[in-house]
C-alpha cells in the first residue's frame, strides 16, 4: 500500500495506508513474509518436490562394485553430495517456519517435530558425509573405496530413511488411497487394545518359556553346522561339573586341525571359573566336535538352536516365529526331544491362543472397520449426489428444465438404446466423482425400475429425478420443489415421446454399418449374424475351446521338433487359429466393431486372434529366412489367453458370477491397497538398503571368513566363490522383492537369521553379530506380513459380499418340499421307547459312548501290544453293540419309514452296518481260509470305524452349525477352486513356455552326452524333480509350492539364473593350463589348438575341451552310482566340469547351447526324434512377474476370498431364525412354520369355496334353531350380486367379530378380496420364505 501520511518517528508511530492500517517495516514484515511463505503452498510444493527427488536417490543407490563398474565411486560421490544438498533444504525450511511461525506454535505439531528431528540427525552426520564425498572424488584402487564406504555418516545414515515417511503429503492427489488410509487410521484406535492384549500375551509366554525351557534346549547337529558366533555347549575331560555353555568367536582348520574351534566360555573371565576349568584367563579355549576331539581336548558336545528362550531378545523373537507358523514344528521337535513330549502343549496353546484366536481377532476388527467406512462413504455420496443435481438443474427456468433433464438422459444413454443400464448409471455418477458400491448401484437401480427390466427407461429416469431434486431441494435449501419445476417434468416427459416418434425405425436406419460398408440388410452380414448366434456354431467354439486347451497342456519343451506329436500340435494351431478367426470375424461383421468391442470376453478374444496371427505368420514366413527365431518366441507367449476362454463356459454359473463380480469389483481398491503396500514397502526397503546393502555375501567354503581369502579351492576340491544371498537388500527392486517374500513369511525366519549374521562387505557371516537387525525383521512382518495382507482380506471380504448380496437380487432357487409329518405311535410299549430315544438324557447318554470310543480307537498304535490289541477288539465289540442298540430302538420306536427320513439316522444306521461287517470280516479271515489279497481288500471296512467320531457332531448343536456353514460354503468353495484351478493352468502353461528349459537335478543323471547340457549348472541352481516346469504336471505342482509359500523364494532365484562373466580369470587360465597339460597360447598361431585368455571366446573354448575331456574319461559308466562324476575311478572328470563351470558361470545361452551342440558334445534328441538344444538360463523379468504376480493373485486374492466365502455364510447361518421347537411327529417342521401354513392355508380355503359347497356344508353340518329353520340372516337363495359365500371357521387366536360361538357355524354373505395377483398356495411347496405373505389375514 502506498503511504500518504508518515507520523513523527519521535512518537513511535508506524507508517499509515490509505485504509488507516499501520504499514509492518523492519523486523515486522520480514518476520510477516516468513509466516505467509511458511504457511503458504508453494513452500509445502517445493518441499514436497524436494522430498520425491530424495527419495528417487535414495532408491538409486545400491551395492555397487567398484572394480568392475568405472563410474561407481563417482556415483555414489554424487549421492553423497545429493545429501548434504537435501540437508540444507530441510534446515532452510525448519528455520523459515519456526522464525514464521514463532517456536511455540512450530514444536506444537508432530509432524514439524519428526521433521525437526530428521534435520538434527541429518547435521550431525553432514560432516562425515562431506568426509565421504571427497573420499569418493579422490582417485585410488578399487578396494580402497571400501573405506569410503565404512565412512558414510556411521548409524545417523539410517535415520535419512525416515524422510520418505513425508511423501505421505502426496495422498492429497489420490483420494481413494486417503480413504483406505482413512479406515487403518480408524481401525488402529479399535486396535490399540488389542496390540497391548498381544503384548502382554508375548510377555507372559517369553516370560514362561525362559523359566521351562531357557538353557535346556538343543538341537541335532553336525560339524558342518558350527559357525562363527554358533552357542554351544562345551565339556572339558579334566572337569566333571558337566558342559558349560561358550560362544564360538574363532576357527583356524590348518594351525589347529585336532581342535579347529575357539570358543569364549560363558563368565569365563570371572578368576574363580577360569581357575576351577583350568583355562586361560581370557576365557578362550580350542575345542573340537565330540566325534573328533581326542584325549584331553575340550568338545563340543551341544548347540543351541537359533531360537531358543536363553534371553529376552531370543524368546521374545521365538514366540513371534511360533505365532507366524514359520518353521515352528523346528522349535516344537527341539524342545521335546531336549525335554518332554509335554513341553508340546506349550507350543499348542500358544498357536491356539495367539495365532488363531488374537491375530485373527485382528482381521475381524479390521472388517469392522471397512464395513462401518463403507456406510459413511454411502451417507457422502448421497450428500454428494443431490449436491451435483442441484448445481445442473437448480434454478432454470421452466422450459429450460425441461430441455435439460432431456439432455442429460441422452447423455447418460451412451449406446443410444432408449435405455439406461447399470453401467451407464455407473458412469454417470463417476463424471460427478460419486463412487458407488455395486450392491448399492443395484439398489438404486432397482429402486426405480418399476417395470423390473433391469434398466431404466424415460419415464423411470423421470421419476428417479423428480424424487432426487425433491430431496435434494429439502436438504439443501429446506422446501420442496416449485410449481414451475413440476411443470417442467410433464414438459420432458412430452419432449421425449415426440423425440422418440420422430426416430427411424428401418433396421438400416437403426443400425449403424459394418465396417463402414454393409448395411444391416446386406447379405454376407446377415449370414454372419445367423451363424454367430447359432447355438451350434457356439458349441463348436466351445469344442474348439476344449482342445485349445488340451494341446496348451501337452505342449513342453522336451517333444522333438520333426517328431508326431510337435506335427500334430502344429496341425492343430493352425485348425484352432483358423476356427477362432472366422468367430472373430463373424462377429465383428455381424455386430460392427464398435459394439464388438465393447464386451470384455470380445476384446480378449479379439487379442488372442490378433496374436496367434501375428505369431503364425512370422514363424511360417520367416521359416528358412536367416532369422533367429528364438527373438519371435515372446509372440507365443501370447497363447496363454487362450486358457483364459473356458470362463465363458464356468462364468454361467450363478457362484462364479459372484467370484468374477467380485474380482472385478476389487481392482479399484486393490489398486489402492497395492499402493499403500508398494509404499510400506519401498520404506522398509530402503531402511533395508541402509543396514544390510552388500553385506549378505558369504564364501561358498564355511571355513572361509574373509572376502579376500575365498579364493582358490575348498578340501573337497570346490572352486571358492564370493556368493550373495538371494533375499537381499542390494538395490531397490531386491529389496521390495524380499519385503514382499517376508510379507508371505516365507522362510523369513531363516532370512532373518542372514540379515543378524551380516558383518560387513569384506567378511562373512557371524552368529548374532547385530541383534538390533532382529526388530527390523519383525517390523517388516509386523507391517507388511500382518497388516497389508489383513487389508487385503479386508477388501475382499467387502466385495464378495458386495457381489454376492446383488446377485442374491435374482430369481431365487427352487423351493424344496417339506418333510413328510407323521403320527406318533399308539402302542404304549413304543410310546415309551419313544419317548427314551427322543429324550435329551439319551442323548447325552449316546454322546458319551460316542466319546469314549473315540478316546478307545485313539489309543491304538504300530506294532502295538497283545493287550493293545484285545482292548480295542474288547471296545469294538461292545461299542458296535451298543450303538446296534440304539439303532434297533428307534427304528422299533419311529417305524422304517420315519426313522430313514432323517439323515442323521441314515448315517448312523451305515455306520452300525459297517461295524458288524467289519467284525464278520475279521472273524472271518480267522475261521475261513481266504485269499490274503481279496481279506486285505475286505478289512478296508474297518476304516469305516473312524467315522463313528463324526457323530459327535450331532450331539453338539454348536458343531452342527460349524458343520452346516461348510457344507453351506461348499458349492462357492468349489467355484472359488475352479476358479483357481484355471489360474494355476493359465500359470502353469506360461511357466512351461518361458522356464521349461531350466535343468533338474534329474537332468545331471541322464547318460552320456545328454547330461552336458547341465553340468554347467552349480547343484544350488537345479530345480526340483518334483518342482519344475517340464511339463503342465511339474507346473502344477511348483505353483502349489509356491501358493502355500513353500520356500518359494528358492524356486524364484533359480528361475531368474543369468549367465555370468565370460571373461576368463587368471585363475581359471592357470586351473585350464594344468588340466590340459600345457599352455596353448605358446602354440603356434597356426596350430589348431592355439588358445590366448584374452581371445572373445576362450570361455566357450575351454569349456568345450572341459567337456571333452570329462566325455573321453566317463565314457561306458554311465551306470556308476556316482554319475556323473565316478569319482572313484575318473577323480579328474569333476575338475574339468569345475573349469567349465568357472568359466561358463550361471548357465548356458542359447548361442552356448547350439554351438555345444553343433560339435557333438550335447545330446538333446528326445525319442529318436532331433530337437534343439536351448538355453538354461531364466529371466529376472519374466520370473519376478509371473511369481510376484501369481503370489499376488493366488495368496492375497483367491485364498483370500476363501475367508469372505466362510464370512458370508457364517454371516447368514447367523442371521437365521432357528427356533427348536419342532412340530410331534416331524424332526424338521418347527412350530412356527406351521402355524404361518396353518394360516395361509385357511385364508386360501376360506376365500376359495364357492357359494354351492357352502349350501351343501349348510344343509348337512349346520345346526338350525329351536323352530327348525336356519340360523337368522342366512339367505341360501338369491346371493349377494358380485360376492361370495365364505364359510367363516372358528379360530382361538383371532376371533372374527361376527364369528358365532366354537360349536357353531356360521355363513355370512361377504364380498370375496380381489388380490392384484393371485397366488396359487400348495402345503406341501412353501417355505418359510413366503410363508408369512398372508399373515394379516390369519384372523
Amino acid at each position: 500500500s502506498t503511504v500518504v501520511k508518515t507520523q513523527s518517528s519521535v512518537g513511535g508511530e508506524s507508517p499509515i495506508n490509505r485504509r488507516g492500517k499501520p504499514v509492518m517495516t523492519g523486523t515486522g514484515a520480514f518476520r510477516w513474509k516468513l509466516r505467509m511463505l511458511a504457511n503458504s503452498d508453494r513452500l509445502a510444493n517445493l518441499i514436497l518436490f524436494v522430498i520425491v527427488i530424495n527419495t528417487l536417490t535414495m532408491m538409486a543407490d545400491h551395492n555397487c562394485d567398484m572394480c568392475n563398474v568405472s563410474w561407481c565411486p563417482k556415483f555414489k560421490g554424487a549421492l553423497e553430495f545429493a545429501n548434504v544438498f537435501f540437508a540444507i533444504v530441510f534446515l532452510a525450511e525448519m528455520i523459515i517456519k519456526i522464525l514464521g511461525l514463532g517456536f511455540n506454535k512450530y514444536v506444537s505439531n508432530y509432524l514439524n517435530l519428526f521433521d525437526a528431528l530428521i534435520v538434527i540427525a541429518s547435521l550431525v552426520e553432514i560432516r562425515l558425509v562431506v568426509d565421504t564425498f571427497f573420499c569418493y572424488m579422490e582417485k585410488k584402487e578399487c578396494r580402497e573405496y571400501e573405506i569410503c564406504e565404512e565412512g558414510g555418516g556411521g548409524g545417523f545414515t539410517v535415520l535419512r530413511t525416515f524422510r520418505l515417511v513425508r511423501v505421505v503429503k502426496l495422498l492429497r492427489a489420490f483420494p481413494d488411497v486417503q480413504k483406505q488410509i482413512k479406515i487403518l487410521v480408524s481401525v488402529f484406535g479399535s486396535v490399540a487394545a488389542l496390540n497391548a492384549l498381544m503384548l502382554i500375551f508375548l510377555l507372559i509366554f517369553c516370560i514362561l518359556g525362559m523359566n521351562v525351557f531357557g538353557g535346556t534346549v538343543v538341537e541335532e547337529w553336525d560339524p558342518s553346522t558350527i559357525a562363527l558366533g554358533s552357542r554351544v555347549y562345551v565339556e572339558f575331560p579334566w572337569h566333571d561339573g558337566g558342559s558349560r555353555y561358550a560362544t564360538v568367536v574363532g576357527m583356524d582348520h590348518y594351525n589347529h586341525s585336532s581342535s579347529p574351534w575357539q570358543v569364549k566360555v560363558a563368565f569365563g573371565e570371572e578368576e574363580q571359573v577360569w581357575k576351577a576349568l583350568n583355562i586361560p584367563p581370557d576365557g578362550m579355549v580350542w575345542a573340537a566336535d565330540k566325534e573328533s576331539a581326542g584325549v584331553g581336548v575340550p568338545a563340543i558336545v551341544d548347540i543351541t538352536p537359533r531360537m531358543n528362550f536363553d534371553d529376552i531378545i531370543h524368546a521374545g523373537v521365538t514366540v513371534f516365529q511360533v505365532l507366524t507358523l514359520s518353521n515352528w514344528n523346528q522349535n516344537l521337535y527341539s524342545a521335546v526331544s531336549s525335554n518332554s513330549p509335554a513341553s508340546g502343549l506349550y507350543y499348542f496353546a500358544l498357536i491356539a491362543v495367539g495365532s488363531w484366536m488374537l491375530l485373527n481377532l485382528f482381521i475381524a476388527i479390521l472388517i469392522q472397520g471397512f464395513a462401518e467406512q463403507q456406510a459413511v462413504q454411502l451417507l457422502e455420496n448421497m450428500q454428494a449426489m443431490q449436491e451435483r443435481l442441484l448445481e445442473k438443474l437448480g434454478g432454470m427456468e421452466e422450459d429450460k428444465l425441461a430441455m435439460r433433464i432431456e439432455a442429460l438422459f441422452d447423455s447418460i444413454d451412451t449406446d443410444q438404446s432408449g435405455v439406461i443400464d447399470k453401467y451407464e448409471l455407473k458412469n454417470a455418477l463417476s463424471a460427478l466423482n460419486i463412487e458407488l458400491r455395486p450392491r448399492e448401484l443395484q439398489d438404486m437401480l432397482m429402486k426405480y425400475d418399476v417395470d423390473g427390466s433391469g434398466s431404466i427407461d424415460f419415464d423411470e429416469f423421470l421419476g428417479m429425478i423428480k424424487e432426487l431434486v425433491k430431496k435434494a431441494e429439502v436438504a439443501v435449501h429446506g422446501a420442496p420443489p416449485t410449481p414451475a419445476q413440476e411443470n417442467a417434468f410433464e414438459d420432458a416427459k412430452e419432449i421425449r415421446r415426440e423425440k422418440v416418434m420422430s426416430m427411424p425405425t428401418g433396421l438400416d436406419e437403426l443400425y449403424e454399418r459394418s465396417l463402414f460398408c454393409l448395411r444391416h440388410s446386406n447379405r454376407f452380414r446377415m449370414m454372419c449374424i445367423r451363424l454367430s448366434e447359432d447355438s451350434r456354431f457356439d458349441g463348436f467354439i466351445l469344442l474348439c475351446i476344449l482342445f485349445s486347451s488340451c494341446s496348451l497342456a501337452m505342449d513342453n519343451p522336451s517333444i522333438g521338433d520333426d517328431s508326431p506329436m510337435r506335427l500334430a500340435l502344429q496341425t492343430l494351431d493352425l485348425i484352432l487359429n483358423a476356427a477362432f478367426t472366422v468367430e472373430c470375424v463373424s462377429k465383428v461383421v455381424a455386430q460392427s466393431f464398435k459394439r464388438y468391442i465393447k464386451s470384455g470376453w470380445n476384446k480378449l478374444d479379439f487379442l488372442i486372434v490378433l496374436t496367434s496371427l501375428l505369431d503364425t505368420g512370422l514363424s511360417y514366413g520367416l521359416q528358412g529366412q536367416n532369422v533367429n527365431l528364438g527373438a519371435l518366441k515372446i509372440f507365443r507367449i501370447f497363447r496363454i489367453f487362450r486358457a483364459l476362454r473356458p470362463l465363458r463356459i464356468i462364468a454361467r454359473a450363478r457362484g462364479l458370477r459372484v467370484l468374477v463380480t467380485t474380482l472385478l469389483s476389487s481392482v479399484k481398491p486393490v489398486l489402492n491397497t497395492m499402493s499403500i503396500a508398494l509404499g510400506v514397502f519401498s520404506i522398509f526397503g530402503v531402511l533395508g538398503m541402509q543396514l544390510l546393502s552388500g553385506k549378505l555375501h558369504s564364501c561358498s567354503d564355511p571355513t572361509v571368513y574373509e572376502r579376500d581369502n575365498c579364493v582358490g579351492r575348498s578340501n573337497d576340491g570346490v572352486p571358492r566363490t564370493w556368493e550373495n544371498y538371494a533375499v537381499n537388500f542390494d538395490n531397490i527392486v531386491s529389496a521390495v522383492r524380499a519385503l514382499f517374500i517376508l510379507a508371505t513369511q516365507d522362510e523369513w525366519d531363516i532370512h532373518m537369521w542372514v540379515g543378524v549374521d551380516a558383518t560387513s562387505k569384506k567378511t562373512g557371516p557371524y552368529q548374532n553379530y547385530a541383534e538390533g537387525i532382529i526388530f527390523y525383521y519383525v517390523a517388516c512382518i509386523v507391517a507388511a506380513g500382518f497388516l497389508v495382507v489383513n487389508i487385503f482380506v479386508g477388501v475382499f471380504v467387502d466385495c464378495y459380499t458386495a457381489a454376492a448380496a446383488e446377485l442374491e437380487l435374482g430369481p431365487k432357487e427352487k423351493v424344496k418340499k417339506l418333510p413328510e409329518v407323521f403320527d406318533d405311535p399308539r402302542n404304549p410299549a413304543r410310546v415309551s421307547v419313544l419317548s427314551v430315544v427322543t429324550s435329551s438324557a439319551f442323548d447325552l447318554f449316546i454322546a458319551f459312548f460316542i466319546l469314549v470310543n473315540v478316546i478307545t480307537m485313539s489309543m491304538e498304535s504300530f506294532k502295538q501290544a497283545e493287550w493293545q490289541s484285545t482292548f480295542g477288539k474288547v471296545s469294538n465289540f461292545f461299542f458296535t453293540y451298543v450303538f446296534g442298540f440304539e439303532c434297533l430302538a428307534k427304528l422299533w420306536a419311529f417305524f422304517p419309514r420315519r426313522y430313514y427320513v432323517n439323515s442323521w439316522n441314515r448315517f448312523d444306521y451305515f455306520i452300525v452296518m459297517i461295524s458288524f461287517g467289519g467284525i464278520v470280516v475279521d472273524n472271518l479271515g480267522t475261521a475261513v481260509a481266504i485269499n490274503p489279497t481279496m481279506l486285505r481288500i475286505l478289512r478296508v471296512f474297518r476304516v469305516f470305524r473312524i467315522l463313528r467320531a463324526f457323530r459327535i457332531f450331532k450331539a453338539a448343536k454348536g458343531l452342527q452349525a460349524i458343520v452346516n456353514t461348510l457344507v453351506n460354503s461348499l458349492p462357492a468353495i468349489m467355484n472359488l477352486f475352479s476358479m483357481l484351478g484355471l489360474l494355476f493352468f493359465i500359470y502353469g502353461v506360461l511357466g512351461v513356455m518361458v522356464f521349461g528349459s531350466l535343468c533338474t537335478e534329474d537332468d545331471k543323471q541322464l547318460p552320456g552326452l545328454k547330461a552336458a547340457r547341465c553340468l554347467f549348472t552349480e547343484d544350488d541352481n537345479l530345480l526340483s524333480p518334483h518342482a519344475n516346469f517340464k511339463n503342465v504336471g511339474f507346473a502344477l505342482l511348483a505353483l502349489l509350492r509356491v501358493a502355500t509359500g513353500d520356500n518359494w523364494g528358492e524356486v524364484l532365484a533359480t528361475c531368474q539364473l543369468w549367465a555370468g562373466s565370460r571373461k576368463v580369470s587368471e585363475e581359471s587360465w592357470q586351473l585350464f593350463v594344468s588340466l590340459l597339460g600345457k599352455d596353448p597360447s605358446t602354440l603356434p598361431p597356426t596350430d589348431a589348438g592355439f588358445l590366448q585368455r584374452e581371445d572373445k571366446n576362450a570361455a566357450l573354448e575351454i569349456a568345450k575341451h572341459a567337456v571333452r575331456a570329462w566325455h573321453a574319461m566317463t565314457l561306458g559308466l554311465d551306470e556308476d552310482r556316482d554319475w556323473p562324476f565316478p569319482m572313484a575311478s575318473r577323480p579328474r572328470s569333476l575338475e574339468w566340469i569345475y573349469l567349465g563351470q568357472m568359466v561358463l558361470p550361471g548357465c548356458l545361452t542359447d548361442s552356448e547351447a547350439f554351438e555345444l551342440q553343433n560339435e557333438g558334445l550335447a545330446d538333446c534328441d528326445v525319442g529318436g526324434y532331433s530337437k534343439q538344444c536351448e538355453s538354461t538360463c531364466g529371466s529376472s523379468i519374466a520370473a519376478n512377474a509371473i511369481f510376484l504376480s501369481f503370489v499376488c493373485v493366488s495368496q492375497f486374492v483367491l485364498l483370500q476370498l476363501v475367508i469372505a466365502v466362510l464370512m458370508e455364510q457364517l454371516s447368514n447361518t447367523q442371521n437365521a431364525t432357528s427356533p427348536t421347537e419342532l412340530m410331534p411327529g416331524s424332526d424338521f417342521l418347527q412350530r412356527p412354520i406351521f402355524v404361518r401354513l396353518y394360516r395361509r392355508w385357511r385364508w386360501n380355503a376360506l376365500r376359495r369355496l364357492k357359494h354351492r359347497r357352502v349350501l351343501e356344508v349348510i344343509a348337512n353340518r349346520v345346526p338350525t334353531s329351536a323352530g327348525g329353520t336356519a340360523r337368522r340372516g342366512v339367505t341360501p337363495s338369491a346371493p349377494v350380486q358380485g360376492a361370495e359365500r365364505v364359510l367363516i371357521l372358528p379360530t382361538r387366536s383371532a376371533p372374527h367379530p361376527t364369528t358365532p360361538a366354537p360349536a357353531e357355524v356360521a355363513v355370512e354373505d361377504k364380498v370375496a378380496p380381489q388380490p392384484a395377483k393371485r397366488r396359487r398356495s400348495s402345503f406341501t411347496n412353501t417355505t418359510s420364505t413366503d410363508m408369512g405373505m398372508n399373515e394379516r389375514h390369519g384372523a
